[in-house]
């Protein structure tokens, strides 16, 4: 509406069209008739979003030659560190960028100091929190590996039997 509207313009910024949403307001796109909702499309060379924020940070989700980036910089208006890259093969890569993007379909990079990469927490199963590793094939086996209340397990899951147990208790079981 009105308020909305006069908000749209330049303001001296770069870009063709500048929203400055002030206060508690919102910058709703709204669609009427029979659509739930319309598309909103940037089209550019290397389109992007820039989410710079009143508290000294900013993010960015931009595009180049169908690779998506997720940026961020927690510190300052122009996003600078890469994130989450996407591959326009569908390769998803954490903590790496354009000039070294993931190579695998998911590449996690990352320096921490304990050498733990990723967690898994699974808030919902008393039992524990399992990968499952399924074959390409119907012939193929299916592996569970996890953590749970008996301790750590590679359990077959084609045949129903742990083949390799780290109990809690520190006692180790193979093929029980």
């Amino acid at each position: 509406s009105g308020a909305l509207a006069s908000k749209i313009g330049n303001f001296g910024h770069t870009q063709n069209l500048y929203f400055n949403v002030q206060g508690n307001d919102n910058a709703i796109f709204h669609s009427t008739g029979n659509k739930f909702f319309k598309d909103i499309e940037i089209e550019n060379q290397f389109p992007k979003v820039i989410f710079d924020d009143t508290q000294g940070g900013a993010m960015q989700i931009a595009s180049n030659a169908g690779d998506i980036r997720i940026s961020q910089n927690a510190s300052g208006d122009t996003p600078t560190t890469d994130t989450i890259y996407v591959t326009n093969d569908g390769k998803v890569g954490i903590g790496l960028s354009a000039s070294s993007p993931p190579s695998h379909p998911l590449h996690i990079n990352s320096s921490v100091s304990n050498g733990q990469l990723m967690q898994l927490h699974n808030t919902n199963n008393a039992d524990g929190t399992f990968i499952k590793f399924t074959g390409a094939n119907s012939t193929s086996e299916d592996w569970q590996l996890g953590a749970g209340v008996t301790g750590f397990s590679i359990y077959s899951i084609t045949d129903s039997a742990f083949r390799f147990i780290v109990g809690n208790d520190g006692n180790v079981g193979i093929g029980s």
